[in-house]
């Protein structure tokens, strides 16, 4: 029979005792918290439990590098980032002054005043048939010359100018004194053509060649 003292006041009971084998396997509990080891606390951040290893920390540094340069090499702004609002001109505004004329090289230009030509176009010239024909937005009434002698005015001779209808003399035809133009005197009304249109017209180069008159007689009605 084995005596079992009493334990002195203050010491613990369990020291020095001296579990063995088998009667530690008669506490499955506490042979398995020795056999787990310590527990991990969860992970507030990935809400598993444990600490994170080293590794997975390089990597998520190395990921968040490669995610950067990326990043800048498209363009794209950093997360979080807003873009940088790009400054337009307001319309109607100019965003650099203008040139001034002093500023300008103006030697190679060559300024001629303008001068306003003393005559008006007020009809037409056209072939019709064998016929010359004048028609004045000044007369409602057709003129005619023949081309026999619309040739004949060319050469320096006066001839007579006729209405359309009737075959009455209405004016005369005639080269200027510079035989430049064929000038035409009918009714009240006096006319030229530059001959070089006048031949555009005989010769088949133009359908029709405008007929003038002088600025102060338009002005004047």
């Amino acid at each position: 029979m084995e005596a079992v003292l009493p334990a002195k006041q203050g010491e613990d009971p369990c020291q020095g005792a001296d579990l063995s084998r088998s009667k530690q396997g008669s506490y499955p509990g506490v042979q398995q918290e020795l056999q787990a080891g310590p527990a991990e606390e969860e992970d507030p951040a990935t809400g598993t439990g444990g600490a994170p290893r080293g590794g997975d920390a390089v990597l998520r540094m190395i990921a968040g590098a490669l995610g950067a340069v990326a990043r800048f090499i498209l363009g794209e702004p950093e997360t979080g980032a807003k873009p940088a609002a790009v400054e337009k001109d307001s319309p109607g505004i100019l965003a650099a002054p203008l040139a001034t004329s002093a500023e300008k090289d103006l030697s190679k230009w060559q300024v001629t005043e303008f001068t306003e030509s003393p005559f008006v176009k007020v009809g037409r010239l056209y072939i019709e048939n064998d016929l010359l024909v004048i028609r004045s937005d000044l007369d409602p009434r057709g003129f005619a010359l023949s081309l026999p002698n619309a040739a004949a005015v060319l050469d320096g001779t006066s001839c007579e100018v006729r209405f359309l209808v009737g075959d009455k003399m209405a004016g005369t035809a005639r080269l200027s004194m510079s035989k430049r133009a064929v000038n035409f005197q009918i009714g009240d009304y006096f006319y030229t053509v530059p001959v070089a249109r006048v031949l555009d017209v005989l010769d088949g180069r133009a359908r029709k060649a405008a007929l003038f008159t002088g600025r102060e007689v338009v002005e004047g009605m």
